[in-house]
This record gives structure tokens, sequence and C-alpha cells, in this order.
């Protein structure tokens, strides 16, 4: 697991000077929301795991809904809504797939392979943001990013590579 955190790092540009403007509120904003991670997967691992995958997710983002709800409405009022069909098409796909499907088959896959190898997901993350950054947004290229996102993905592959079993040696003892 190490791994993939030197990998992201990498990626990130720690020890570059890509880093000298970031904000600390941006830097310990970015480390509380990977630890939610970890804290959410291990917490849905041990008490959500007894309901269905359908279930679980449900009542997650429906409870999410009902405490953002003032802020989305306050902001809403505030700001105005502008609501043209590819805002409402783009809400939809994100909400159902980008969302709904996602948690839905994350808590599946916490069921089927464990909290630990679930949450290495997370380190893919940045991985592609970086790659939807250079095409689409063309940010810049850099090698480091190759090597960063190899470390990233090799720590991830070390995590889930199953451990070989050795074949015992016969006992000089035994008939």
């Amino acid at each position: 697991m190490a791994l993939g955190v030197v990998g992201v790092a990498v990626a990130a540009g720690v020890g570059a000077s890509d880093l000298e403007g970031s904000s600390t509120a941006g830097a310990l904003a970015a480390i509380l929301a990977g630890a939610g991670y970890g804290i959410a997967f291990v917490y849905m691992r041990r008490h959500l795991m007894s309901y269905p995958p359908i279930v679980a997710a449900t009542g997650q983002l429906a409870t999410g809904a009902v405490l953002l709800f003032p802020v989305a409405a306050a902001t809403s009022v505030a700001g105005g809504v502008s609501l043209t069909p590819t805002r409402v098409a783009s809400i939809l796909l994100l909400g159902v797939l980008g969302t709904g499907v996602a948690y839905v088959l994350n808590y599946r896959i916490i069921a089927d392979i464990g909290a630990t190898k679930a949450s290495l997901v997370t380190y893919i993350i940045p991985v592609v943001a970086v790659i939807v950054g250079i095409v689409v947004l063309d940010e810049p290229f850099e090698a480091r990013l190759l090597v960063g996102g190899a470390l990233t993905v090799a720590g991830i592959a070390a995590v889930n590579r199953k451990p070989r079993v050795r074949e015992p040696e016969p006992s000089v003892l035994s008939p």
C-alpha cells in the first residue's frame, strides 16, 4: 500500500515545484477525504454487509441527500437555478451511473474482496484525474506522471497478488 501512496505522491508532484502555490487547507481537505474513504470502507464492512448492496447504497445516498438538502436549497436560492437539457442530462447521468450504480458496485466489491482491497480504488482516482487533466484540460504531460501511475498500479497489484503456496518439503524421517 505504501508503494501506491508513493506513486500518487510522485504523480501529484511532491518534491517538485508543482505544489509550491498549493494551499494548506486544500492539502488537508484531500487528506481528510482519503481518511474518510478509509473509515467508510471499514464501517461498511463491519456494519452494512448484512444488507443487500442496493439497500445499503440507497440508505447511504438518501441520508446524504437529506443532510445536504438545506445547503443545496440555500445555494440555489442565492445563486439561482438555470437548468438546461444538457445540465439535467448531466445531473441524471452522474447521479444514476456515477454515484448510484457505483455505490451498489462498491458494496458488492467490499463484500466479495474485503474493505482493504476494495479501498485501493481510491489510489486510481488521482491517476484518472491526471489523465483527464491532460486529455480534456490540455494540462502539460510530464514523465513523472508515468512513473507515479506505474508505481500506483504496481502497489495495487502487489496488495491484490495471491500468495504462493509452498509445497511442504519431504521429511527425511517420514517413511
